[in-house]
């Protein structure tokens, strides 16, 4: 039998019965063609089992000899009749292959004798016999092709074109929807076809280049190996392999590993129409080139470190020195490069420097990856060819580890480790294993994990020193106003403040955890408890960030603010579901540099509406941007874009702060907890709403600007008073709350509200 296929013994039963009543016989099985077997099998067993059996059958008698096919049968018939419960793992693609081939399965004299249920079963999909022939074509062209290795001891860049083409091929013939390629692949394409998706990620890959770079040099107590120019050769290599064809040979766990995107399964867009053809588009320019090929050049780099300083230090401790320990470390290094090394130390070396290329590249297997993989696959199982999870969050390996690595850089998760890896120790000691052997393999690694933690708070504390409390903000807002006062000092959460800018937290990679915990320590903290229970706020906030938890709890929160209240129209609510939808839309079809260009070519940021859903679509196209109402902030201030090159590059994770005296005075009064009220009165007037019903949008837009106006120049009046600046901050509080009242009834009484008959 296939090795994928075992028969229920239930269904085993009806073929013996077909068999005793004579109307099942190998020796007229042998004359019929694969339609004929399997209709003869459908009439005891259902089809799917009917092909598998006949493919059984077409795999025996396809033995070059008497002998093997008569061995053959015997199992089979075995198999058939008799049946067993279980089943096995299928082989890769191209073994499969080879293994048709080998039997003539692929290449038939004539149609007649073309074992179509057999080719079926082993590939996955029915084909043609021209198309069997051409899959024949193509394994033999691979075999050539494998016999040649370059001085890495890999197959050769041809191999690697060879194979690329042969698997576009297979999976041409069972193409994905185009649903599924319009949403998988062209819709989260569409997402990341910016710049400062890759730039995001080369500066959090630097990060991590750096810190376990340093980390590897300590653990091994050497700055450098023997080869560093091999080293460099090899990475240059890595990288001209991939680019010509997409493999990245420096993670690779065998030769018949299948392709991934930083680290995540592949989805093709092979076959026709034009919706694939733009999904190809997309894979070669989004996910190849500007979120893969930086990705794969760390991927290489680590490899090639790792490998030189290991191959060194496996030489010397086998007693060689000078010239002979670096050849000896060379040669090592070399067979580290196979994709299946020849020797121990090699083979060593390859499994130590492929786990620090993926966790350098944040490709590495781990819980938190696991947790987020899953996630997203609860999403993509809602609809499969939607894809929903995918559209939501695009990758989720690479965030979802570079908040893991940062956890380990932060120290928090090294007593939770020691008390698994005791557990652990101790069941090896109860079921024979020596303490020597025990504590050996199961805190294997450990002390790598403990320079980890000591680099990453070493690093985070001496980058802390560089700012003040206030040059520091976190993950509030927690209120209307104090989100108001994020909005004026034109911040963003998760940011520090460097040179008049405010800087994601993001970009600091896996130093981001200790680093927003000791700057929650730093600002928060007023003695030593306190202090340590900050910092693990700090660090737990960050944690909260792996993918698939923000993105459920934002889908529950939208689902329950469309759902209509005591207060909202079905108008209104309707508009915001309509809204929703377009915005949704547009960020899947418009690519994420479009809309950068558009933001980045205005020099003011601008403001969309509910009563105009496609005033999100108008936000992202450049030129018509411009024609949308301005954003102001709640002083009358417009908010400024960062220009063309700044939004390009950072997005909105880099923003020009604002630093007017207003602002400072009411950052001030913030950290003395005396923040007056500054929320947005359109949210939170009903005055203001009712005017709203009784003004043209452009009026209305007009009103709203001269409060913030005059409210601002108000406070500024205010803070010049001698008896402002002698009071206390509490008073401060009220005077501003007071002269915002004011300034709002000044505004009511220019724009009519008191002119509206009472019944309104």
């Amino acid at each position: 039998m296939p090795a994928t296929f075992c028969i229920p013994t239930s269904l085993a039963a009806k073929l013996k019965e077909g068999a005793r009543e004579g109307k099942i016989q190998v020796a007229q099985m042998y004359e019929m063609t694969s339609q004929e077997r399997q209709d003869l099998f459908a009439g005891y067993v259902d089809q799917a089992t009917a092909m598998q059996i006949n493919a059984a059958f077409e795999t025996a008698i396809s033995k070059k000899t008497l002998q093997a096919q008569k061995r053959a049968l015997e199992r089979w018939a075995e198999a058939t009749f008799v049946g067993k419960d279980r089943v096995e793992t299928k082989k890769d693609i191209l073994t499969r292959i080879k293994k048709l081939d080998e039997l003539g399965a692929l290449n038939p004299e004539n149609t007649d004798q073309f074992l179509q249920d057999l080719v079926a079963v082993q590939l996955g999909v029915t084909i043609r016999p021209e198309e069997a022939q051409k899959i024949a074509e193509f394994s033999k062209r691979l075999d050539e092709l494998s016999s040649e290795t370059t001085e890495w001891g890999t197959p050769t860049i041809e191999y690697f074109k060879a194979r690329r083409e042969t698997e576009n091929y297979l999976d041409s013939l069972v193409p994905n929807s185009q649903l599924r390629v319009g949403t998988s692949i062209i819709g989260r394409g569409s997402m990341l076809l910016s710049f400062k998706s890759p730039f995001l990620n080369i500066i959090s890959n630097s990060v991590q280049a750096f810190t376990q770079a340093t980390e590897k040099r300590l653990a091994n107590r050497k700055l450098s190996g023997a080869n560093g120019g091999a080293a460099l050769k090899y990475i240059n290599f890595v990288r001209k392999v991939y680019a010509e064809t997409g493999y990245d040979v420096s993670r690779m766990e065998s030769l018949v590993s299948e392709r991934k995107v930083l680290g995540e399964e592949y989805l093709h867009s092979q076959g026709s129409g034009v919706v694939r053809k733009v999904g190809r588009f997309y894979e070669d320019l989004v996910f190849k080139k500007l979120m893969g090929a930086p990705d794969v050049a760390f991927s290489a780099i680590a490899f090639a470190d790792s490998a030189n300083i290991a191959s060194q230090k496996l030489a010397m401790a086998e007693g060689y020195a000078g010239q002979a320990a670096k050849d000896r470390a060379l040669a090592i290094f070399k067979d580290a490069t196979r994709i299946d090394p020849l020797s121990p130390q090699g083979q060593m070396v390859r499994d130590q420097a492929r786990a620090d290329a993926e966790y350098a590249t944040y490709t590495n297997d781990s819980v938190y990856s696991d947790v987020a993989l899953g996630i997203r696959k609860l999403f993509n199982s809602i609809q499969p060819d939607l894809r929903i999870g995918d559209q939501m969050m695009p990758f989720v390996k690479t965030p979802a580890n570079v908040i893991g690595a940062g956890l380990d850089s932060s120290g928090i998760t090294i007593a939770p480790s020691v008390a698994i890896r005791m557990v652990k120790m101790l069941k090896a000691i109860k079921s024979g294993d020596t303490f020597d052997v025990a504590s050996k393999e199961n805190f294997k690694g450990f002390g790598r994990q403990m320079i980890r933690a000591g680099l990453g708070t070493t690093f985070a504390f001496l980058i802390s020193g560089l700012f003040e409390p206030e040059d520091f903000i976190g993950e509030y807002p927690t209120s209307e106003k104090e989100r108001q006062l994020l909005d004026l000092g034109n911040a963003t959460t998760n940011s520090v403040k460097i040179g008049g800018k405010w800087i994601s937290l993001d970009y600091f990679g896996v130093i981001g955890s200790p680093l927003v915990g000791m700057l929650y320590a730093k600002k928060y903290g007023n003695n030593l408890p306190n202090t340590i229970y900050q910092y693990a706020k700090g660090v737990g906030i960050q944690s909260a960030k792996i993918p698939g938890f923000s993105q459920f709890y934002d889908t529950v929160k939208s689902v329950k603010e469309a759902v209509p209240n005591n207060t909202d129209t079905i108008e209104q609510n309707i508009g915001d579901v309509i809204g929703l939808a377009i915005d949704y839309a547009r960020s899947r079809t418009i690519p994420g540099v479009v809309y950068d260009i558009a933001k980045g070519t205005d020099t003011v940021d601008r403001k969309t509406s509910k009563d105009d859903p496609l005033s999100r679509v108008k936000s992202a196209i450049p030129f018509l941007r411009q024609t949308l109402p301005v954003r102001e902030t709640v002083l009358g201030e417009a908010k400024d874009t960062e220009g063309l090159v700044s939004t390009l590059l950072f997005g909105s994770r880099i923003k020009t702060a604002s630093d007017s005296k207003v602002v400072q005075e009411l950052q001030r009064l913030d950290r003395t907890g005396n923040l007056p009220s500054i929320g947005d009165v359109t949210k939170t007037s009903d005055r203001v709403k009712t005017l709203k019903n009784h003004l043209s949008e452009e009026e209305f837009n007009e009103a709203i600007s001269t409060f913030g106006r005059w409210l601002r120049e108000d406070i500024e009046e205010l803070m010049s008073d001698p008896y402002y600046l002698d009071a206390s901050d509490e008073y401060k509080k009220k005077d501003i709350e007071r002269v915002r009242e004011n300034a709002l009834e000044d505004m009511l009484e220019e724009y009519g509200y008191f002119d509206i008959p009472l019944e309104e």
